[in-house]
């Protein structure tokens, strides 16, 4: 009677590599995929709550009377203007008799893009209200997602 002799495989079959690459390809683009939405949606929020520090940062200039370095010495400043393009923002200082200069541009980051947007909110000095000019309305829209994120301003100037 002949014996069998039992020959121990060493290593792995090419089939068994190949559904291990197969297996970690797929999660490697889902969750390629997932970081890449995450990050896009980060985009938009970091866009919107810039948005929103730069208007309550014109909302509490506006109501200390902060005007140092912004106006003239003899000059009296009226209001904080906050004007909007489709890509960008600026935040300028109404003084009485001078011509606005811009005080602060900021501009969106690529892909995100004001949609429906007031073209003007003027903080008027020392709690004398609020101007607006357009939609209360503020809304942010991602051009490679279509997602969007809107922030409405009241009349009393405050951000939601």
């Amino acid at each position: 009677m002949k014996l069998l002799k039992v020959t121990k495989h060493q290593g792995y079959s090419l089939v068994e590599i190949m559904i291990v690459i197969i297996i970690m390809s797929f999660l490697f683009v889902g969750g390629f995929t997932q970081y890449r939405d995450f990050s896009r949606r980060q985009m938009l929020s970091n866009a919107a709550d810039e948005l929103r520090s730069n208007l309550n940062l014109a909302r509490q200039l506006a109501l200390s009377g902060e005007k140092e370095g912004v106006c003239p010495l003899l000059e009296t400043l009226l209001a904080y203007k906050v004007t909007f393009t489709s890509t960008s923002y600026s935040i300028t200082a109404v003084c009485s008799t001078t011509l606005p200069s811009a005080r602060t541009v900021i501009n969106l980051v690529e892909t995100v893009r004001f949609t429906t947007n007031p073209t003007e909110i003027k903080y008027n000095v020392l709690g004398k209200g609020v101007s607006i000019t357009g939609s209360s309305s503020i809304i942010l829209n991602q051009t490679s997602t279509g997602n969007n994120f809107t922030l409405t301003v009241n009349t009393q100037g405050v951000v939601q």
